[in-house]
């Protein structure tokens, strides 16, 4: 595994001790804007609600990835948190694969598809096809 890896899972698995799990983050982001947050999904229900760190450290994965390609660094989320988590650092992380891997770069073409949620006939992943 390289050194940059390791050592973000090891920062963001530090930053999730921490986490309390009052959603001040989500609460505060502009982009969870979702009628039905998946942490409050009864069916499926994808993760608990627990402080415990595999639930913790699902809710923020699943944040990020969710605010993947859009996420503007507004900071909203850092300023909210109680715990000083500084959430943008995986969100600038996975805002900096999105742009290597998809030539996108949030907030400066609004017509732009969103990556994500694309799909290609042509991807090369078989298992998308599927």
């Amino acid at each position: 595994m390289p050194v940059s890896m390791c050592v973000c899972r090891l920062y963001f698995s530090k930053q999730s001790e921490k986490c309390i799990r009052c959603y001040a983050c989500r609460n505060a982001c502009p982009l969870c804007y979702c009628e039905v947050c998946c942490v409050d999904e009864s069916q499926p229900q994808w993760f608990g609600k627990s402080v415990a760190l595999s639930d913790t450290q699902v809710f923020h994965l699943m944040r990020t990835y969710h605010t993947a390609g859009r996420c503007v660094d507004c900071g909203a989320c850092v300023r909210a948190c109680p715990m000083d988590i500084d959430l943008r650092f995986m969100n600038k992380k996975i805002d900096k694969d999105v742009r290597e891997l998809f030539s996108y770069e949030a907030g400066m073409d609004p017509e732009a598809p969103l990556p994500l949620n694309t799909f290609k006939t042509d991807d090369e992943d078989e298992f998308i096809k599927g």
